[in-house]
């Protein structure tokens, strides 16, 4: 009787972590930036809806921020695929998921070929479509390195 209960209650707390709606939206935000490290362009577009924007607010400058708007299409056109190696890794402090729309929010940190160039907080807007979830819109502050530890950043390990 001991082992069936457990078992029930082990079987109920799965169905209640696969209930989750912040279960997908954190697996499609982690997805987002494996494809953003690779070189793989299709695995990258595969993730971004190409009808969503980038929206940098850069404050690398600190005397002249300056906002940029950037269609995800024309990102992904430009995307550099040159030999140099990025890396982004984000600490997810908010997941939130209404519906169709989930956000994630937390800071970030991004990294070229193993140096932080700057860092900031990422809003990671993704949206449903017949149960597949897709990065809709992106915005982030951009600032420098040596604002990271400040914002709480999260390390990158080498």
């Amino acid at each position: 009787m001991t082992a069936a209960l457990i078992a029930a209650f082990a079987t109920s707390a799965a169905a209640q972590d696969d209930a989750d709606p912040a279960t997908p939206v954190i697996a499609a935000a982690d997805t987002f930036f494996e494809a953003l490290r690779s070189k793989d362009q299709e695995k990258l577009a595969a993730i971004m809806r190409p009808d969503g924007t980038i929206m940098i607010d850069d404050r690398m400058n600190g005397t002249t921020p300056n906002l940029l708007v950037v269609p995800n299409a024309a990102y992904l056109q430009g995307r550099d695929d040159s030999d140099t190696t990025i890396n982004e890794v984000m600490r997810y402090e908010s997941v939130q998921v209404d519906g169709n729309i989930g956000l994630v929010w937390g800071p970030y940190r991004y990294t070229v070929n193993g140096k932080t160039t700057h860092c900031g907080i990422n809003s990671l807007t993704f949206i449903r479509r017949e149960d597949t979830w897709k990065l809709g819109n992106s915005s982030f502050t951009m600032v420098p390195p040596e604002a990271c530890e400040a914002l709480g950043a999260p390390d990158i390990a080498q």
